[in-house]
């Protein structure tokens, strides 16, 4: 399938492909180049995304990001099914979350050792880690067309023979009321599925996440491809912190006129 119609940064419409261009991350990283690679998940992409596009094995070298796999060790401890280690690496991402970010991006084990509460920077973290403990993954961008700067970045895991939507961010592991795991697509089209998985003061926000998705490839074995650079919060982000700060007086909007340009 060609999926050059559907890659890129301008898969959510211009004003979000020009925050995706003023990234917080520093130009050339592996966040910035991974952003680029982002297939929409629409229907005349599902079938494709959900066959062909991401291997269901894990290929990884014993021994190659020895930190992490000692980190793995102590987070999944006497693990053995997949739901308990997903369970594990689920929560400890989220553990992660209670350090305000200061620095953005950098390796997996440069996140794990500082904290962070960026989403980003999390789901990378667990796409990794899931993926050292033998268990296919892959990232997803998730954002609200309807509204400015509103997105978010989690997982989805191939375990129990199906793909599943993972918040690291917030430590949720999106099943059904039968606990089967429920993908991204699955979400998109059931908001009543969102409903039981999260907290009531917060679903109608991740309702409106869910309005539209991306995935991303990120595999382990290829991590020597990408460059790992750490950045500070520059001034396009600066503004948009400092309006979060006071609590968007006169509602969240594009405050670089993204949505004219």
């Amino acid at each position: 399938m060609n999926l050059n119609k559907y890659k890129g940064l301008g898969q959510f419409g211009s004003a979000y492909k020009i925050m995706f261009e003023n990234d917080i991350h520093a130009t050339n990283s592996v966040d910035r180049v991974l952003t680029e690679q982002m297939i929409l998940l629409c229907l005349k992409t599902k079938k494709y995304l959900y066959s062909k596009f991401t291997p269901t094995k894990v290929s990884y070298t014993n021994n190659s990001r020895p930190i992490l796999e000692e980190y793995l060790k102590k987070i999944i401890g006497n693990s053995k099914t997949e739901e308990e280690k997903i369970k594990s690496i689920t929560k400890f991402c989220k553990k992660l979350a209670k350090t305000t970010a200061v620095k953005f991006g950098g390796t997996e084990e440069e996140i794990i050792k500082r904290g962070s509460d960026w989403c980003t920077d999390l789901a990378r973290v667990g796409c990794i880690l899931f993926q050292i403990a033998g268990l296919p993954s892959r990232l997803v961008i998730l954002i609200n067309i309807d509204k400015a700067y509103n997105g978010h970045e989690i997982v989805e895991v191939y375990w129990n023979n199906k793909w599943g939507a993972i918040d690291t961010t917030y430590g949720i592991i999106y099943r059904n009321k039968e606990k089967r795991s429920l993908s991204v697509w699955n979400l998109m089209n059931d908001s009543g599925l969102i409903r039981i998985n999260v907290k009531k003061s917060m679903a109608n926000e991740m309702i409106g996440k869910f309005r539209s998705a991306a995935l991303i490839n990120y595999f382990i074995k290829d991590f020597k491809k990408y460059i790992y650079t750490k950045s500070k919060v520059h001034n396009y982000y600066r503004g948009i912190f400092k309006m979060s700060s006071r609590g968007w007086p006169g509602g969240i909007r594009w405050l670089n006129n993204e949505d004219r340009l």
